[in-house]
């Protein structure tokens, strides 16, 4: 056989594959474009997977870049916060505990590998951790697949950080509990510590998947300059925040929660041109009274000069791109916080608040109409603050410290888990 045949016999199947492969991403190209643009849009959501400008943006550009221009942009010193002050604040104060003065003083972190666990007198069963803590879970390197939540944390990347067994209360709750535990959210400001020793616990990055996709970074770059940004001021959200914390009819009377205070008001913004305030979902048994609003891409509302972020069960989901975006976050004085440490952010200077009940919304609006330099500086500070949350390095290494303390300090509260 001919040399050029036996080339040409090789290459055949190497071509039909490549061929294959072009038709399937003509095809998937096609089914794309062919679905109406919110199911492709909540997919991508939902899923963490890049939309399509994101992909083009990350062939583009990259974090490090994103990062790079940040830099470049911000006022010095920034970040506003160093990493020790971080790991000090998630930590918050340490707390003793009832009867923690039996316990032996644990000066290091490898001294408290090095004790004998079980043989604390208060020690707490691990079987009875849930009864005796709240909604808590064990988090076990052995055993992490049959009671752990992954929805709500990266759970191979938290068992990363830790050599032993550690506990969690997952979800949105908000109540005091043991102080050494971990969680996503705490309220602002921190409560009295209880009779029985119960404070505010040590705040953990939960939900990373969600609040901090790997491709938030790409923000800085789909965001839409400020002087091609619509005077427009715009919200889409579902109707979280507790079911009773709702109006029952449209004229029901009361006082709701801050979600609900926004909502109610939506026939008086609807009045007004530069607002578009709707909600896209009904959920926690809340009635359908103020209809569906048409679907917005986080693109298409980073076209507008004010992104509304109201609570809903606890911190809402979407103010880390909006503040990494040149928009200006509108919210009320914040009653918990997570990662972000909403609780140190100023208002009026990283983002525009309003009263409790959303009643000045009005107000706010027109004034950043009317003073669009000062509005685009406080969107410009909001992004600035974003900055310090972008450093993967420095994510590590704070996430390690709050665990190795957290580990440490739920050893001298007796939450010896075997």
């Amino acid at each position: 056989m001919h040399s050029s045949s036996i080339l040409s016999s090789l290459s055949a199947p190497s071509s039909k594959c490549a061929t294959c492969i072009a038709a399937s991403v003509v095809v998937l190209f096609i089914v794309i474009n062919l679905l109406p643009s919110n199911i492709v849009q909540q997919g991508f959501n939902d899923l963490g997977v890049p939309t399509p400008s994101q992909l083009y943006i990350k062939t583009v550009y990259s974090k490090s870049s994103a990062v790079r221009l940040l830099d470049e942009q911000c006022p010095k010193p920034n970040p506003r916060f160093t990493k020790a002050e971080r790991i000090e604040y998630y930590l918050g104060p340490q707390h003793p505990s009832p009867g923690s003065s039996s316990l032996p003083v644990i000066r290091t972190y490898n001294e408290a590998l090095d004790l004998p666990r079980v043989d604390v007198p208060h020690c707490i069963d691990s079987r009875k951790v849930k009864n005796s803590l709240g909604d808590v879970n064990v988090v076990d390197k052995s055993k992490w697949r049959a009671i752990l939540e992954p929805r709500w944390m990266y759970t191979n990347e938290m068992l990363s950080y830790t050599k032993n067994i550690v506990a969690v209360k997952f979800g949105d709750g908000k109540h005091p509990l043991t102080p050494s535990l971990l969680r996503k959210i705490r309220t602002v400001p921190a409560p009295d510590v209880t009779k029985d020793g119960m404070a505010n616990g040590i705040l953990y990055k939960a939900g990373s998947w969600r609040h901090y996709p790997k491709n938030l970074w790409s923000t800085v770059y789909e965001d839409t300059p400020w002087e091609k940004k619509r005077n427009m001021a715009v919200w889409r959200g579902t109707t979280t925040g507790c079911s009773g914390c709702y109006p029952k009819t449209l004229d029901e009377e009361g006082t709701f929660g801050s979600r609900a205070e926004l909502v109610r008001r939506i026939p008086k913004w609807d009045k007004r041109a530069d607002m578009d305030i709707a909600v896209s979902q009904y959920t926690q048994g809340v009635s359908n009274l103020w209809g569906i609003g048409s679907f917005l891409s986080r693109e298409e509302m980073m076209g507008d000069k004010l992104l509304l972020m109201p609570e809903g069960n606890d911190v809402a989901t979407g103010l880390k791109w909006a503040m990494l975006s040149t928009s200006v976050v509108v919210m009320t004085k914040t009653t918990v916080e997570s990662w972000l440490m909403e609780g140190t952010m100023t208002a009026n200077v990283e983002y525009l608040e309003v009263e409790t009940d959303w009643s000045n919304l009005a107000e706010v609006v027109d004034w950043c109409w009317d003073n669009d330099e000062e509005c685009k500086k406080i969107g410009e500070r909001g992004q600035c603050w974003m900055r310090m949350f972008l450093d993967d390095e420095e994510e590590e290494e704070i996430i390690h410290e709050v665990m190795l303390e957290a580990e440490r300090r739920q050893y001298e509260d007796g939450i010896c888990l075997s």
